[in-house]
């Protein structure tokens, strides 16, 4: 073969070598991007399964209302214009807003208190023992009447806890934490495992209908966004001598925020701020100091807050606690309070818990 022809075959190598490379690098390529998002049954996205309903009503935008707001930033308290519902560590109960006609509509761990279309909606543990952590539990998805004359289960599931639930857009949206075993035991016998997340939707048209939700989608629909983020709430906190000081939970109507916070190292003593962008001025509305004895302490801290537009009020479950010089708990106190924000004055509407006071 001469070099000439030597020359010629080797050209043609290279070119094939050439695209044969370059149809390598593509499919790389293509195939590098596909990965940027996760596929649906990898580990860390595992498939969304929702009905075409579903799918439509988490798509649909919410309307923040009161009640939303009310459900995203406490559980355990709702407000109507003429009822406050709350629960506490024995029930569901309902009380005019001064105070009056208390009224018992259900029995156990209540939580995820929500009001849509004129009923309530609560989840409800089935099980006595509060104490083991690592196993899962009977929780129920309740739909109520005001007046407790119709009760109606939604849906019932296994898991740890649900952590959170939002009724809107004729759905339940709700977060679930399951308890996955891994056949160990700790030191005093329970079952050795991990906590997962879950997220579901159900239909309140067709309680069977019942839907996976992404966690981003969850996410989206669960968060809200407040007039001040953290980061400027603790700047605002350092300048007035708060440094130590840590946002629990807030509010916010218009563009006023309301906020708990709580000192991070004793005494852990709670404060109630709020701050408007008018003036972005920290206005100091009460403070719960911690009592300390020779024998017990005595904290505070608020269970959330709830809204009320009629008589423009924000109501708040005030938590008291009691604990020896071993830091157990020996008492515990809930009153409901109501927080006039014409006048940022405070009253203690009813005491609904007292245990060792």
């Amino acid at each position: 073969m001469s070099n000439e022809q030597n020359s010629k075959n080797n050209s043609k190598i290279v070119l094939i070598s050439s695209v044969v490379i370059l149809i390598l690098v593509f499919v790389v390529l293509v195939s590098k991007l596909g990965s940027g998002s996760k596929p649906s049954n990898s580990p860390d996205s595992p498939k969304i399964s929702q009905s075409d309903y579903i799918k439509e009503k988490i798509n649909t935008p919410i309307n923040l209302d009161t009640y939303v707001k009310n459900a995203l930033t406490c559980g355990s308290l709702a407000v109507t214009d003429d009822y406050i519902f709350y629960s506490n560590s024995e029930g569901l109960y309902r009380i005019n807003k001064d105070g009056s006609n208390k009224l018992e509509l259900e029995q156990g761990e209540i939580s995820n208190i929500n009001i849509y279309n004129n009923y309530l909606y609560y989840t409800k543990r089935i099980s006595e023992n509060k104490t083991i952590s690592s196993t899962n539990y009977t929780h129920n998805i309740i739909k109520q009447s005001f007046d407790g004359s119709e009760k109606t289960e939604i849906a019932s599931m296994n898991c740890q806890r649900i952590d959170s639930m939002l009724a809107v857009n004729d759905l339940l949206i709700y977060k679930l934490v399951i308890f996955e075993g891994d056949g160990g035991k700790d030191d005093y016998g329970e079952e050795t495992g991990k906590l997962v997340s879950k997220y579901q939707a159900v239909s309140l048209e067709n309680p069977e209908d019942i839907g996976d939700v992404s966690e981003q989608q969850f996410s989206s629909i669960m968060t809200l966004n407040y007039p001040f983020n953290q980061t400027e709430l603790n700047q605002y906190l350092r300048e007035a001598g708060y440094d130590n000081f840590s946002v629990k939970s807030a509010y916010f109507v218009s563009d006023t925020m309301y906020f708990e916070t709580r000192r991070m190292k004793n005494p852990r003593d709670t404060v109630i701020f709020s701050i408007s962008k008018k003036d972005s001025k920290l206005n100091l509305i009460a403070r719960y100091d911690t009592v300390e004895e020779n024998d017990y302490t005595i904290e505070y801290t608020l269970t959330g807050f709830s809204y009320n537009e009629s008589d423009n009020s924000l109501y708040y479950i005030l938590s008291t606690r009691k604990r020896d010089k071993n830091n157990v708990i020996t008492g515990e106190k809930l009153e409901m309070c109501k927080l006039d924000l014409s006048s940022n004055s405070i009253t203690v509407i009813d005491t609904i818990l007292s245990k060792g006071f």
